[in-house]
């Protein structure tokens, strides 16, 4: 398993500028306002950039630099990735670590002025080396960065690559494909047929809202034919709209509902219920995610838990740390 073993940041948020080390499985404990949620956000940062705005920056007169280290970049890895990104970055894999640093120069900058460079054998910080960026994504697919209070709503919710029940899908994608696919997507072809602009069994509704379209365009244009279309689902649009509904079950007659509709410790509590099965499912077997580190970034996971849960809490994360998962969260308890 290859993982961020160390991290130099400068002049990002709250920290001037300060020198970490990682291993697969690190807690932060330190008081309240110390900077470790902004360290989780420059581990983010470094392998996903995005443009910093004002607050990103600790002086706002000085650029924000994150250099983060690779280590354990071995041919079994490399072999993990697709050619393509394996081609980019080889030449790169010193002592099987690789040194990256990322640059911003000023707040709210284009993307594209984003630096990155990468450490080379001779010495020296190559720049911007064509597929760097996709090449370092391919060893570290979308970081899945879960807030200590303002997010636990969008990671239940919101079905994307960087939250705890979009990887939770992605995990299980192969299992329902495989049973349903056939299925669904012989179904949507039915449907496609009766939808699609140019299919010869259109649905009779739309036809003739078609004809009423069309001589309306015809006061206008010659030679011009509009029709509504809507375009054919696909599976895996069903299942990138996945989430989760719970429901109070000491409620009689109780229905289901959005994690909107419970409070801050229920949410979290389905949260971390979401990180252990992502344990569980890796535990279980190969996902064919040979290659890829996945950076499970957590603030205060014990936020609203109860102080029994803290403990499978705990045990969970250590679990996912084995199974693929570089796992760094942040604690008030040692």
């Amino acid at each position: 398993m290859h993982l961020i073993s160390k991290i130099n940041i400068i002049n990002f948020k709250s920290i001037s500028g300060a020198f970490f080390t990682f291993s697969k499985y690190t807690p932060l404990v330190g008081c309240n306002n110390a900077g470790k949620t902004n360290i989780l956000k420059a581990i983010q940062w470094a392998v996903k950039k995005s443009s910093l705005i004002e607050t990103d920056f600790f002086d706002k007169t000085k650029e924000v630099v994150v250099e983060a280290t690779i280590s354990g970049v071995t041919e079994h890895v490399l072999v993990g990735v697709d050619e393509t990104h394996r081609n980019r970055i080889k030449d790169y894999v010193l002592n099987e670590t690789i040194t990256i640093k990322r640059t911003q120069f000023k707040p709210n900058d284009r993307v594209a002025n984003i630096k990155l460079q990468i450490f080379n054998s001779d010495g020296t910080w190559v720049n911007n080396p064509a597929g760097i960026d996709a090449a370092i994504s391919a060893l570290f697919p979308e970081p899945i960065f879960i807030g200590a209070m303002e997010n636990s709503l969008d990671d239940l919710s919101k079905n994307t690559a960087s939250s705890a029940i979009g990887n939770l899908i992605k995990e299980i994608t192969e299992m329902v494909s495989a049973k349903y696919a056939t299925e669904v997507e012989s179904a949507l072809i039915k449907v496609d047929q009766k939808l699609g602009a140019d299919s010869r069994f259109r649905d009779e509704g739309l036809v003739e809202i078609d004809n009423q379209i069309q001589n309306e365009v015809d006061k206008f244009f010659n030679g011009i034919s509009a029709k509504i279309h809507i375009p054919a689902l696909k599976f895996t649009d069903f299942l990138k709209g996945g989430t989760i509904k719970l429901k109070d079950t000491s409620l009689e007659g109780a229905s289901s509902q959005d994690a909107s509709s419970f409070g801050h410790g229920t949410q979290r509590t389905i949260q971390i219920a979401l990180i252990k099965c992502l344990a569980d499912i890796k535990k279980s077997g190969d996902d064919g995610s040979q290659g890829r580190t996945t950076l499970l970034l957590i603030d205060e996971p014990e936020l609203y838990l109860h102080p029994q849960a803290i403990e499978l809490v705990r045990h969970s994360l250590s679990a996912l740390s084995s199974e693929g998962y570089q796992v760094v969260f942040t604690t008030h308890s040692p």
